[in-house]
């Protein structure tokens, strides 16, 4: 389905810049249906997937029911706040394809320190798929509706923007406008938090036009 081609395409390439590791404790920040998890489980030490969708969150559980490596935890209101996942300590923190969907650009930064609160010495965090202008979620929807087209996988495209109409992201996304991050608000995280972080702009997945924030801690 579209989660799972586009799940294979974010590890494939954002194995370039993490390089996972078999000793890896992995944090999946607005996870989904787990799909990344469904691939790294079998490359890293653990995943653990924080979702605020009890409906992906339960769809996850059925899925990982065997899965020992694999942990679920539902996000509450406050789904920046990670503070329960203390004393965990991870290597690698992901948050994909989400960020547009938060209320502020101070939202972004209560994730970034709260995952510095439970990030192991050395730990990255890559914050993927950042939508940078208006225009981008029209160049992408554009520029998809044309790979669909290509490749033949336009009814998997459609199913997943369907799935999407079914969860509570879709609530905050009505509720607020989508967050737009131009690469200035994030070199002035970067500034403001004292980050040891570069942006990067390398296509990681099937969404084009975007950018992602790489932090090390």
């Amino acid at each position: 389905d579209s989660w799972k081609l586009n799940a294979e395409l974010f590890v494939q390439r954002s194995h370039a810049i993490l390089g996972y590791r078999p000793d890896d404790v992995v944090l999946d920040v607005g996870s989904g249906p787990g799909a990344t998890a469904e691939l790294l489980r079998r490359r890293v030490a653990e995943v653990h997937c924080a979702e605020v969708s009890r409906t992906f969150v339960e769809a996850a559980r059925a899925r990982f029911v065997d899965a020992p490596n694999v942990v679920l935890h539902e996000l509450g209101e406050d789904y920046t706040d990670l503070s329960f996942l203390a004393p965990r300590r991870f290597s690698l923190v992901l948050c994909n394809n989400v960020v547009q969907y938060y209320r502020s650009v101070e939202e972004v930064e209560r994730l970034i320190l709260a995952v510095k609160a439970i990030a192991a010495p050395g730990a990255r965090l890559l914050i993927g798929e950042i939508l940078t202008d208006s225009g981008v979620a029209v160049r992408y929807f554009r520029d998809s509706l044309r790979a669909a087209r290509r490749e033949r996988y336009l009814g998997l495209l459609v199913s997943g923007f369907l799935q999407l109409a079914k969860i509570r992201y879709m609530k905050y996304r009505n509720a607020f406008r989508t967050l737009e991050l131009p690469v200035s608000a994030l070199e002035g995280i970067i500034r403001r938090l004292d980050l040891r972080a570069e942006i990067l702009d390398t296509q990681l997945s099937f969404f084009p036009h975007r950018v992602h924030l790489l932090v090390h801690f």
